[in-house]
């Protein structure tokens, strides 16, 4: 039983995301429904609405972006609408390409552009070493797509050029969203609910689409339904997102622009400088001799990443000695009395020590000294 107080505002996307996941339940292992076009239908048309909810409920300045997501779901519902519906109107398989497939290829850019908006609102200033990583890591991947997806189907025989054409469109499209997700994820803006599940949703459409179309290349594919599970998942994620009251989080610039080169964004990036020879490494095994020279120049590289993390660390740390300097001068300079000294001395030496550490201010008096101040609070 909910209780009368139920804060539906607040939970409105908990209880999306339960009620999608029952119809999914459903659809996998309900007999009446498992595999229904309609039920899936109905969870993709669901997403477009909850993205309206949202608009409603939580009234996001970013507008427009949020209009581009609902147009983009409502064409991916409007393909599948189009691609499950055409087996039962017509007794056979959807042609390719179709129109469904010119649905299916519009959701790209609407959802690249409506995430734009967003990055815009969230980084006012140009950032540029966040373009420069985001660019790295898209490259990176855009490797394995281009390699394992868009390679075979340039060179499939047996195609016509419309065909080969929209065959590699999807991968393409999926590298233009992944681009896009990763500029957003790699910002200093905040790090909601919201953003982590529009990312997961964002994770969950590329992977199903990565998984489909190399089902497609190697023969695999036969109706499973576990993609659709991918496709629903992206949905309710994307729903949940605008559902969710962080929503309005991600249009919001972030408090501290100042790029910083953490241990998790170095070890992407140079996870990502590494899947070239990765792949090279894969297409040439069994030949010693270019294994060990792909090996000596991965280790090359691994050793001057290593080497200048060195550097960037320091610099940092100048920076930040530097940063509580200024501030700690400004505070002295502001101080009024001997409390507000004491405070403002404790809590810049606090602020200039390496490790976490407890700072007491001494007064050397003629009878001993005695503590002015502490960073855990005690005075005298």
């Amino acid at each position: 039983m909910i209780p009368s107080r139920f804060n539906w505002h607040a939970h409105a996307w908990a209880v999306y995301l339960a009620a999608g996941g029952l119809l999914t339940a459903a659809y996998l292992w309900f007999p009446p429904l498992v595999g229904n076009g309609p039920v899936i239908n109905a969870l993709g048309l669901s997403s477009s609405v909850a993205i309206a909810v949202g608009i409603w409920l939580h009234g996001p300045k970013a507008r427009l972006a949020w209009m581009l997501f609902i147009v983009g779901q409502f064409l991916f519902f409007a393909g599948d609408v189009y691609t499950y519906s055409y087996r039962l109107v017509f007794g056979a398989d959807v042609e390719f390409p179709s129109f469904g497939d010119v649905l299916y290829l519009l959701v790209y850019p609407a959802l690249a552009v409506g995430m734009l908006l967003l990055v815009r609102r969230r980084n006012p200033q140009r950032d540029r070493a966040a373009v420069i990583d985001s660019l790295i890591l898209t490259l990176g991947i855009a490797l394995i797509s281009w390699v394992f997806l868009v390679a075979p189907n340039v060179h499939a025989s047996g195609l016509t050029w419309l065909e080969k054409a929209v065959s590699t469109a999807y991968p393409l499209g999926d590298i233009l969203l992944l681009a896009v997700a990763i500029r957003l994820a790699v910002d200093q803006g905040k790090r909601a609910p919201a953003f982590y599940l529009l990312i997961g949703s964002i994770v969950c459409l590329l992977t199903v689409d990565s998984a489909y179309t190399y089902a497609l290349l190697t023969g695999s594919y036969d109706h499973q339904l576990i993609y659709d599970v991918g496709w629903i998942a992206y949905y309710l994620l994307w729903g949940a997102a605008a559902l969710h009251p962080s929503m309005r989080t991600l249009e919001e610039p972030a408090l501290d622009a100042r790029p910083r080169l953490t241990r998790l964004r170095l070890g992407l990036l140079a996870a990502a400088c590494l899947i070239a020879p990765g792949i090279r490494t894969w297409q040439s095994w069994g030949d010693v001799d270019t294994l060990v020279l792909i090996g000596a120049s991965a280790a090359l590289f691994l050793l001057v990443v290593t080497r200048m993390a060195g550097l960037v660390r320091q610099e940092e740390r100048t920076a930040t000695r530097e940063f509580a300097l200024r501030r700690a001068s400004v505070d002295l300079v502001a101080a009024a009395g001997g409390d507000q000294v004491s405070t403002a001395a404790v809590s810049s030496v606090h602020a200039l020590m390496d490790q976490p550490a407890v700072v007491h201010l001494l007064l050397l008096k003629d009878d001993g000294a005695v503590v002015a101040a502490s960073s855990q609070g005690a005075s005298m």
